[in-house]
């Protein structure tokens, strides 16, 4: 039987998670892609690799769940 106030939950607290991420992805590629400044692409390159792996697992723990 499916708890459907505990779905809500982790549907909402997914997207939250997922759109805050793509934020701050966006954030750092913008910088970079524009050549403010040598860090921001270092960093976008780190940031973007890291955002990768956030997402893998979290469709890998949606999976199991």
């Amino acid at each position: 039987m499916v708890n459907r106030k505990r779905a809500r939950h982790l549907k909402i607290g997914v997207t939250i998670g997922v759109l805050c991420l793509n934020a701050s992805v966006f954030c750092i590629w913008i910088p970079a892609k524009l050549e403010v400044n040598e860090t921001y692409e270092k960093l976008n390159v780190v940031w973007v690799r890291k955002a990768r792996v956030q997402i893998v697992q979290v469709k890998s723990h949606l999976m199991a769940f």
